[in-house]
């Protein structure tokens, strides 16, 4: 078995997935992509500067090479992918793909495709997101979306306990949040035609298990996508009768 080299001037090792985040301060649940607790496996995060969120919300072009020295610098610790904590970093997907050596799945949307897949022509996607203005043609060209019509998009801003979190960086009451992600997933669940739910945003994942109970649908989040990235990151050898023998 080939081992990979160990990278000369790394203090720390063993991380199979970097998580690129933003400096946020508010308290953050187990569930969410930057509370470590959220996986079984080591992952080593890195915040990056951006001093006003927004403008990553936007997609300013100004961010792309603090995006790419982000992802370069996990990479510089040895881990074998990269994601990204928040679902507005989708605005860089290919120009930061491109400049890096790693893979690199910087929002959830990259996995809309693959899950479209799953459908059905006739069968939509429910996706709640942050802000309804990010999810755009920018952004679906950026994630290889080309229907983004099957989709259906339910935003959580405007809504008084999300825009605390939001607007005002802290943590409202958790009873309260979770009450206005069950109502935007009602409004998904409202459709027939909706065979899956996609949760765009990373404050989400702590609800998954609530939403499924509502709507007896598949959700997927950034949480699994890690939780996948890193398993193909790290493969391990299988046991079992039989296992390394000749048949």
């Amino acid at each position: 078995m080939t081992e990979r080299p160990v990278l000369s001037g790394s203090p720390v090792a063993g991380f199979p997935v970097g998580i690129l985040c933003l400096r946020t301060c508010h308290p953050l649940l187990p569930g969410n992509v930057q509370n470590a607790q959220s996986f079984s496996t080591p992952v080593l995060y890195h915040a990056i500067d951006v001093t006003e969120p927004w403008a990553l919300m936007r997609g300013d072009p100004a961010l792309t090479d603090i995006i790419v020295a982000g992802v370069q610098h996990l990479a510089s610790h040895g881990v074998r992918g990269v994601a990204g904590a928040c679902g507005s970093f989708a605005f860089y997907q290919r120009a930061v793909a491109e400049r890096c050596d790693v893979p690199v799945f910087l929002s959830i949307l990259t996995q809309v495709p693959f899950i479209l897949q799953s459908l059905g022509p006739r069968r939509k996607l429910g996706v709640i997101c942050a802000v309804a203005e990010t999810m755009n043609a920018r952004v679906y060209g950026e994630c290889g979306i080309r229907d983004p019509h099957r989709l259906f998009v339910v935003a959580m801003r405007g809504r008084p306990a999300f825009d605390v979190l939001i607007e005002q960086n802290r943590l409202p009451d958790p009873a309260r949040l979770r009450a206005e992600v069950l109502d935007a997933a009602a409004e998904i669940c409202a459709d027939p035609d909706v065979g899956a739910i996609l949760l765009q945003c990373s404050e989400l994942p702590p609800y998954a298990a609530d939403i499924q109970a509502r709507c007896g649908l598949p959700v997927f989040d950034m949480t699994i996508l890690i939780r996948w990235l890193s398993e193909a990151a790290d493969r391990r050898p299988y046991a079992g009768i039989g296992a390394g023998r000749a048949t």
